[in-house]
Formats: C-alpha cells, sequence, structure tokens
C-alpha cells in the first residue's frame, strides 16, 4: 500500500505541474512509468503535437474506452434531465417499444427495468 500511495503522490505531482504550468516534459519526467496512458500523452505533447494528434499517440482501445464513457456520460445526463423534467411516464415524441400484448400505457420504470 505504501508504494501505491508514493505512486499516487508522483502522479498527482506530475498532473500539477501540467495543469499549472504547462510543462509537459518535466510533468513526463515526474510521471511513474507504469502510467503508460498518460505518459503517451505527456510524451506527444512534450513533442510539441497538436492535441488532437496527441490523442492518436493512444492504443484505439484506450480512445475507444474513453469514446464509450464520453456517450455513457451524455445518455445518463439527458436520461437524468429527461426524468426530471418529464418524469418516469412516456410523453408524446418519446420512442416506446411495446411488446406484443403489453399495454401501451407503461410507466418509465417498466422501460428501464427499474424498482423504484
Amino acid at each position: 500500500k505504501g508504494c501505491n500511495k508514493g505512486k499516487q503522490k508522483l502522479v498527482s505531482e506530475a498532473q500539477r505541474v501540467y495543469l499549472e504550468t504547462g510543462d509537459a516534459q518535466r510533468a513526463l519526467d515526474i510521471m511513474p512509468r507504469s502510467q503508460h496512458l498518460e505518459r503517451c500523452i505527456l510524451g506527444a505533447r512534450a513533442r510539441g503535437l497538436p492535441f488532437a494528434e496527441t490523442l492518436s499517440q493512444l492504443p484505439h482501445q484506450a480512445v475507444s474506452l474513453y469514446a464509450h464513457a464520453a456517450q455513457s456520460l451524455v445518455w445518463n445526463a439527458v436520461l437524468s434531465r429527461r426524468i426530471q423534467t418529464f418524469g418516469r411516464q412516456p410523453v408524446e415524441g418519446d420512442l416506446v417499444f411495446q411488446a406484443e400484448g403489453q399495454e401501451a400505457d407503461v410507466a418509465m420504470d417498466e422501460i428501464l427495468d427499474c424498482d423504484e
């Protein structure tokens, strides 16, 4: 556990250096070698690559994971706002799958398979 605390302290320090100074090389020098993705990004920034090209330095799987995480974040925010605004009942304009034999008047709980 002490090793993890030391590593996390270095990661935090490298992040602080980059955010406060923009010095990617100095942050890269501090970042532990085990932090592969962070080092890829800092290395690309230290070489002066533009932000869009910096992302292309990451492995495809990592970029895909981040893209899916961003999609989930947006979906969850939109759905939360929709439920706060209109409640859990479908409203005009909602797309609702109606299984054969199912009543059209269903609660959002049933659609989302919620137990609340």
